[in-house]
């Protein structure tokens, strides 16, 4: 009987969130949700539950890409632009919106003759760091592209975008408690080697929020295995995470 690696099991794991998609118009997945209808929602509150920089918006209950962009006086196809987001993305509360043009009127899509800057600024835009720690290592590099990020035992891990946990549990032994959250159509961000696991299959769980703590492989140093998926593709998540200084 032919073994299937840890590693390549995990892939198979992630790339179920494209089947899922493909199966979406049957199932009625939550994250497939139809767009609201702007004229019967409520316009969103302008406080974020968290500071947000200038330009940015923190999304509220209630919310929809169409009644964030006409707080700001901005069109539902320019918000989704900046964002590089679908016109009829349903955002998640919690996830942070760009609401004001990039500079230079890049308006998130890079120029003719541009190395991709605005564009990877706008991808940087929407994830945050599920830890503190410093980037120790490669996670399985030329596979997964994945990463570990160094840290204390116990210390809090944190979603790096807003959706829906597919996995919770222990079933990929080279992974440990491991978490796998499906952001919407195109992400899937993976949290491995935990100690605890917070929230379990099924729950929807907003960007920053607590999923687990951090734990440490065969008495070695605490670290978090951290991959990404875009499109079922195995990225490298430092190209989504906003960049950190020094």
């Amino acid at each position: 009987m032919k073994t299937v690696k840890p590693r390549r099991l995990l892939a198979q794991r992630l790339c179920i969130a494209s089947v899922v998609t493909a199966l979406a118009g049957c199932a009625s997945a939550p994250w497939d949700a139809p767009f609201a209808d702007s004229s019967a929602a409520s316009p969103p509150a302008l406080m974020a539950s968290a500071a947000v920089a200038a330009g940015y918006y923190r999304v509220n209950p209630g919310d929809t890409l169409a009644t964030v962009a006409l707080a700001f006086g901005r069109e539902p196809s320019q918000v989704a632009r900046w964002n590089r987001l679908p016109d009829d993305y349903p955002v998640s509360v919690g996830q942070v919106l760009r609401v004001a043009p990039w500079p230079g009127g890049a308006a998130g899509v890079s120029p003719s003759g541009d190395g991709g800057a605005p564009a990877v600024a706008a991808k940087r835009a929407r994830f945050v760091w599920p830890a503190v720690g410093p980037v120790s290592a490669r996670s399985d590099a030329g596979h997964s592209k994945g990463i570990e990020i160094g840290g204390a035992s116990g210390e809090t891990i944190v979603a790096a975008d807003g959706g829906r946990v597919i996995y919770a549990g222990t079933e990929i032994k080279a992974y440990g408690l491991l978490v796998i959250i499906k952001h919407d159509k195109r992400f899937v961000s993976a949290y491995g080697n935990n100690a605890r696991l917070l929230v379990k299959e099924g729950e929807v769980v907003r960007q920053g929020q607590p999923i687990a703590q951090m734990g440490a492989s065969d008495n070695a140093h605490p670290y978090l295995i951290f991959e990404m998926r875009d499109g079922g593709k195995a990225v490298d998540p430092q190209n989504y995470l906003p960049k950190r200084s020094g």
